[in-house]
């Protein structure tokens, strides 16, 4: 009897020793507690963070396109008042020119100036009533 006893200790010994060495290997193969720094309270932090500069992103690319549309649009309002500018000493010059007066009145036109339109169209017309061009433009502007 008294060697199952001993039998029986050493298998108690050695499964102890067994549980130790596979408690210490699942110790070792452990994935590291990183996630324990980076908490959900963090994480939510960090993506309505992320969230805010995406759209800040985009709001500002909207911006910038504007800006940019507006200075186009800017550009273009000076060439056009640049023209009449030409087109006026054109017409200070040469004062029974039709043609200088119809550029004037779609230069108006264009700069939404309707009653300065209708000045230079009227004065086409009363130059040359019969000119095509200048009672196709005179529909255009009594739709208005």
């Amino acid at each position: 009897m008294e060697k199952k006893i001993f039998k029986k200790s050493k298998i108690k010994s050695k499964s102890k020793q067994f549980f130790k060495k596979k408690e210490k290997l699942s110790r070792s193969l452990q994935f590291p507690n990183i996630f324990r720094s980076f908490t959900e309270r963090y994480f939510l932090t960090l993506l309505v963070s992320f969230v805010l500069v995406i759209i800040l992103a985009i709001v500002g690319l909207d911006l910038y396109k504007d800006v940019l549309e507006q200075k186009k649009i800017e550009t273009e309002r000076k060439e056009t008042i640049s023209k009449i500018e030409y087109w006026q000493k054109i017409v200070d010059k040469y004062k029974d020119y039709r043609d200088a007066y119809f550029q004037l009145a779609i230069l108006e036109y264009r700069l939404k100036n309707f009653d300065k339109s209708k000045y230079y169209l009227n004065k086409v017309l009363s130059i040359d009533p019969n000119f095509e061009n200048g009672r196709d433009m005179e529909q255009i502007l009594n739709s208005l």
